[in-house]
């Protein structure tokens, strides 16, 4: 049997239910071969962030670590290098900031090791990998300020919202997912991708997303201006934090509740 959903999150139930033969929904070219071969029964599963608790809320507001999350896979959507190359210079004036990448994968990974490696980038941007979810939980709620996503395409992100449930503002890309979920300056902050609108509206999506690409110094002045309004910005942050919980708490209804124990024992 093969799985084709979100790989966000999902190693650890893949690993505790021995599941075999995964195809995370990112490899599109292996899951189009296996959806058209009617010998496979393929299950799509989409990542809910109910996973994280209501009850969870982070009650207090504690001083600023400096600290950034993304999560995501290494994936030309995410567009992970696009971060790495703008922290490399927020971190200029702001020495003491730092970004954990929580995820793995194939697409660019190899550049960005040699591009923390060839600028000495360890102590500022720290490569994670996978972690097991209650681990991250409790990581995000004691040690990061703001999650960031720089995403070129996206639906309703998981991250976010799992980010939000812990009172975590997101400084996101304002593509048309995060716009529904993030309103800047209430909830999160939002950067501009130069020409996204145009480039949504009249190409397929991967040619869209590499035209947005070419256009990356103008995205990462963008980007930084942002990250710039944070620096010791308490204030913001318990605003745009108190925000986040406000925002859950008002479409915590529409937050489906998915028992992953159910679903994959059903599958297996």
């Amino acid at each position: 049997m093969f799985i084709a959903g979100s790989s966000s999150h999902m190693n650890e139930y893949i690993e505790k239910y021995n599941i075999k033969n995964i195809i995370i929904k990112g490899e599109s070219v292996i899951v189009n071969k296996i959806l058209n071969d009617k010998n496979f029964r393929v299950t799509s599963i989409m990542y809910k962030s109910s996973i994280f608790k209501l009850k969870e809320y982070r009650k207090s507001f504690r001083r600023l670590h400096n600290n950034f999350i993304m999560i995501c896979r290494f994936d030309l959507a995410k567009n992970i290098m696009f971060a790495v190359k703008s922290f490399s210079i927020f971190i200029k004036s702001n020495p003491n900031h730092k970004l954990y990448i929580v995820g793995d994968g194939v697409y660019q990974k190899t550049e960005i090791i040699n591009f923390i490696n060839n600028f000495k980038l360890h102590n500022n941007i720290i490569l994670m990998g996978w972690l097991p979810h209650n681990y991250l939980f409790s990581f995000i709620k004691d040690n990061i300020d703001y999650n960031i996503s720089t995403s070129i395409t996206e639906g309703i992100q998981g991250t976010i919202l799992e980010t939000m449930i812990c009172g975590i503002p997101t400084i996101c890309s304002n593509i048309m997912g995060n716009r529904k979920i993030i309103l800047n300056n209430i909830n999160g902050l939002s950067f501009e991708l130069y020409k996204y609108d145009d480039c949504i509206n009249n190409y397929d999506s991967t040619k869209a997303q590499l035209e947005i690409m070419k256009h990356m110094d103008k995205n990462i002045q963008n980007f930084i201006n942002v990250l710039n309004l944070t620096v010791n910005n308490e204030i913001l942050y318990k605003r745009l934090s108190e925000g986040c919980i406000e925002f859950i708490n008002k479409n915590k209804s529409d937050i489906e509740n998915i028992n992953y124990n159910k679903i994959f024992e059903s599958i297996i």
